[in-house]
């Protein structure tokens, strides 16, 4: 499935603080991709139908960097970096601050 959907793409730094960016993703490969070297060990937490964030535990060096419960109640611990996505009912969309707001408020960034 082919899309264009702008999703916002969340690093930390060295120094603790998080930086955000928007790209664009046009496939599943894309979002994979954010996470290279292991675009083939991707999480994907469902928070509800339409808020999705994506991370992969490989890419853990230190500690853990975020946690949040998806809509079944069971805890994701995860670490930068996180890309966020907002979906309709079949794919990604383009990112809302409404949507990133939302999402932000369900995941502790630590």
């Amino acid at each position: 499935m082919n899309f264009s959907a702008k999703a916002i793409l969340l690093i930390r730094n060295n120094d603790g603080k998080w930086t955000e960016s928007e790209i664009t993703i046009q496939s599943a490969d894309d979002i994979r991709k954010v996470f290279s070297p292991f675009e083939y060990d991707v999480t994907q937490v469902d928070l509800n139908i339409h808020e999705k964030v994506y991370y992969s535990i490989c890419n853990l060096t230190d500690s853990i960097n975020a946690h949040t419960r998806d809509f079944e109640n069971t805890m994701h611990y995860m670490v930068s970096p996180l890309l966020l996505v907002s979906c309709d009912d079949e794919k990604p969309i383009d990112m809302t601050e409404e949507s990133k707001k939302s999402i932000l408020e369900k995941v502790d960034l630590l």
